[in-house]
């Protein structure tokens, strides 16, 4: 299984997202709670987790026949399935590409800052995972897993390698370092936006590539690289 969390934090970092940590500041600077910002982080994070792992089992138990999870007993129609997400990981990338000058959203400045409202603002959010391709790709991936407990930790770390600028200022937050964290954070991704974007496109497409090839290989050799 060691191979499936490779893929999983490769993923998850073709994935990144810092949507969820810059409403947490627009949260602080609205006037939420600390509680209120940590447990948005927390319901978005777990919420994530939960969905997409639920989405894994469903995946692996619940299809027509045998199943998602027999494709590890049908080693050609995994391999097509690598390769048909490969090409489709590949075509985001390339539009990606196509529009990484575009102006961005800016993050809404006024948000309730009631705790409820927070809450209901992750799970919210959460929900929004079925519109991340790379999430979504290893969700399918994931469904080849023989027990829950891989499933979860693999979207795990998936999740957290996605979602690890969320990590860092829930943990601020938390730790009350909020006052100096909020400012330096969105500083640091004015700054860095252009290029997080074009590393996490490299990564995206670098993981496309390893899918094809492996699904390649196979077809080749009748053995999987990974």
């Amino acid at each position: 299984m060691e191979t499936l969390y490779l893929k999983a934090l490769g993923l998850g970092i073709a994935g990144f997202d810092p949507s969820g940590a810059l409403i947490a500041i627009a949260l602080l600077a609205a006037g939420a709670t600390r509680k209120a910002v940590v447990l948005f982080c927390l319901v978005y994070l777990t919420g994530t987790i939960a969905l997409l792992t639920l989405a894994s089992r469903i995946l692996s138990t619940r299809l027509p026949g045998t199943g998602w999870r027999a494709l590890d007993d049908h080693p050609g129609t995994r391999a097509g399935a690598e390769l048909v997400i490969g090409i489709a990981l590949l075509a985001f990338a390339g539009w990606r590409l196509l529009h990484a000058d575009d102006p961005k959203p800016a993050t809404p400045r006024t948000l309730p800052a009631s705790t409820p409202a927070a809450i209901g603002l992750g799970a919210l959010l959460a929900i929004g995972v079925v519109g991340d391709p790379a999430l979504l790709a290893f969700t399918v991936v994931a469904g080849t897993a023989d027990t829950l407990p891989t499933v979860i930790l693999a979207q795990t770390i998936a999740v957290l390698a996605s979602k690890a600028l969320v990590v860092v200022v829930m943990a601020g937050v938390a730790f009350g370092l909020e006052g100096r964290l909020t400012g330096r954070v969105t500083a640091w991704w004015k700054t860095a936006a252009p290029v997080m974007g074009r590393i996490v496109t490299l990564v995206l497409i670098a993981m496309a590539l390893v899918l094809m090839a492996n699904a390649t290989w196979w077809l080749r050799s009748g053995t999987f690289l990974l």
